[in-house]
């Protein structure tokens, strides 16, 4: 089965994960919710050294972006993060710079070859659907980051980014519903999402298009990125 690693986009919770919308059996959910760049590289080393599994689809770094804006914008994030560090390992934070993020990047895929394995990357959604708010900015920054190393190892690429984009430009959807600033209502979205007519309300009731809040996937958003994966992945 191909080992498919990310965060909560990847798991799917709140939202939907994109492997709903892929042929089962074929692809295993290793997505877990808060990951960072960092965070991963020892999940895929165990996975890598202890499993036969050959090939990877590697979906990260959103939190490297929305943790630490979280962080700086809401005091009940800031309390709750802060609580989550002093049990956290130091390589589980996000990056704070660019030059962070690519070392911590180039180190997974870096991994991945070293073992000799097939490897798809899938670079960093949209933070928020207001594509120019500074977060999509950051997010632009670190998808270049991505890219470059795509191109530089030879690696598959898919720029879901770009599909996102593309889509909302031609909606123009003005409404930037963000992420509440009450860490419980991200538990009380999870709930609500477990179904596709939980996820669409909540979509609608926000004004959203591709997401239940502004970054995880509702089912328009992860059907997208699923077409976009099996594209690449032969």
């Amino acid at each position: 089965m191909i080992q498919c690693f990310g965060d909560s986009i990847t798991k799917g919770t709140p939202g939907v994960s994109y492997l709903k919308y892929l042929e089962k059996g074929k692809y295993q959910n290793q997505g877990t919710g808060g990951e960072t760049v960092e965070g991963l590289y020892p999940r895929l080393s165990h996975s890598i050294k202890h499993g036969k599994h050959e090939k990877y689809i590697i979906q990260i770094g959103t939190n490297d972006i929305l943790l630490p804006y979280l962080e700086k914008s809401s005091p009940k994030w800031k309390n709750r993060l802060r609580k989550i560090d002093k049990v956290k390992k130091e390589g589980a934070r996000p990056s704070r710079t660019e030059i962070q993020f690519q070392k911590s990047y180039q180190e997974i895929v870096d991994l991945l070859k070293e073992h000799e394995k097939e490897a798809v990357l899938i670079n960093i959604p949209v933070v928020g659907e207001n594509l120019s708010h500074e977060r999509n900015k950051k997010t632009e920054k670190f998808n270049n980051i991505i890219k470059a190393i795509a191109e530089k190892e030879g690696l598959l690429l898919v720029d879901f980014y770009a599909w996102q984009k593309k889509t909302l430009e031609k909606l123009q959807n003005k409404k930037d519903y963000f992420i509440d600033p009450d860490p419980k209502q991200v538990v009380i979205d999870g709930l609500k999402s477990i179904t596709s007519l939980g996820r669409m309300r909540l979509s609608q009731k926000r004004n959203l298009v591709l997401t239940v809040d502004g970054v995880h996937l509702n089912d328009t958003g992860a059907k997208g990125l699923a077409k976009l994966v099996r594209e690449k992945v032969k």
